[in-house]
């Protein structure tokens, strides 16, 4: 399996991990619309100083076709991306994030099993092939609680893309995805080379989870 084959795989873990059942099966408190989601998704202010906005064109960011989840209804995805000619060891070079809505909380988790088996076929293949399983999972227990229930991944790669203008570049990850009622969020924070914070992906991951609340609150300030 190739470079961009590894990098399909890990777009998979990170679209949906494993999500056991928890209080997302309740029914949300306000109706969520497809107009929510770019306020359910991290703004400017909350991105460290140097990232820039990448375009949301409509095809490949802002409202996207729903990734491995044809029962979505609608997503949002949206990427803050360093120049490459600013890219040290250890710097935060890329910023993924979505947000998935689902018709009801009990079609979210549907979903996540779904991507929960199709991850355990790229984990085959890779193994089948000789080639290193690029991911390791986190333990949840080390997670804050961010909505009703968490997943996390670790990633590092010789050599994959990412954002729009890092291609075959050393990196290391961490992805994060969250569930609350009927939204899936996805986080993907990438470091060039090594040196990536679980902490400060935790972080950024918090403030997202904050404003979906805010959202499900009926405050879409």
């Amino acid at each position: 399996m190739g470079r961009l084959s590894v990098a399909a795989a890990a777009s998979v873990v990170t679209a949906g991990l494993a999500v056991g059942c928890g209080s997302g099966t309740d029914e949300p408190p306000t109706t969520i619309t497809e107009g929510d989601l770019p306020m359910m998704v991290l703004q400017r202010e909350d991105i460290p100083a140097g990232l820039n906005l990448l375009d949301e064109d409509g095809e490949t960011r802002g409202f996207v076709e729903p990734l491995f989840n044809p029962s979505a209804e609608a997503m949002f995805l949206r990427e803050f991306e360093l120049p490459p000619d600013e890219a040290e060891s250890g710097t935060v070079v890329c910023i993924t994030n979505s947000v998935v809505l689902y018709e009801t909380p009990e079609e979210a988790k549907r979903a996540f099993r779904e991507v929960q088996d199709l991850q355990k076929v790229f984990e085959t293949d890779l193994k089948e092939s000789e080639t290193e399983v690029p991911w390791i999972e986190i333990d949840s227990s080390s997670l804050p609680p961010l909505g009703d229930e968490r997943q996390a991944l670790r990633f590092v790669a010789p050599g994959t893309d990412f954002c729009s203008s890092y291609e075959d570049e050393p990196a290391e990850a961490y992805f994060l995805v969250t569930l609350r009622y009927n939204i899936g969020a996805g986080l993907m924070v990438w470091t060039y080379e090594r040196g990536a914070s679980l902490d400060e992906a935790i972080e950024l991951a918090q403030t997202q989870a904050n404003r979906i609340e805010a959202i499900f609150e009926g405050d879409d300030s």
